[in-house]
């Protein structure tokens, strides 16, 4: 076979592999779990809140489901690759139930502090995330 035909064949194999790339880191999912900080209102971590989310969408529609309380961030990431500043206090967990999800989804955190002296209200959807993705995506944190 001619060198220019084995070239052309080979460039247009990258090419096509190069879109597909392109096309997969392009996707948006839901995330499948979400860390909510939550600040007393003297901006200390409230370590005794109260969390419950509801999530909508099309795969997964469940009310009031509660968070989970951490004793600190580090329970859940690695503490070699995270560096936390405020001690990793403060942290609620929240198992979404997503699973390679691209559709529209809504997840609403509400949490209580002790004796409802703080109220926090975070919103979560495809069009509107205040909040950081981590792990390569294995988690998000608000």
């Amino acid at each position: 076979m001619n060198k220019k035909i084995i070239y052309g064949i080979i460039g247009i194999i990258l090419l096509l592999m190069l879109i597909h790339i392109e096309i997969i880191l392009n996707r948006h999912y839901a995330p499948e779990t979400v860390l909510i900080r939550i600040n007393a209102p003297d901006g200390l971590p409230e370590t005794n809140a109260t969390c419950f989310a509801d999530i909508s969408s099309n795969q997964i529609n469940s009310d009031n489901k509660p968070l989970e309380n951490l004793e600190e961030i580090y329970d859940f990431v690695d503490k070699t690759k995270y560096v936390i500043d405020d001690n990793g206090k403060g942290y609620y967990l929240l198992e979404t139930g997503f699973s390679n999800y691209q559709d529209e989804f809504e997840i609403r955190v509400v949490c209580y502090s002790p004796g409802f002296k703080g109220v926090s209200y975070t919103i979560i959807n495809n069009t509107n995330a205040n909040c950081e993705l981590k792990d390569n995506g294995r988690f998000l944190v608000c």
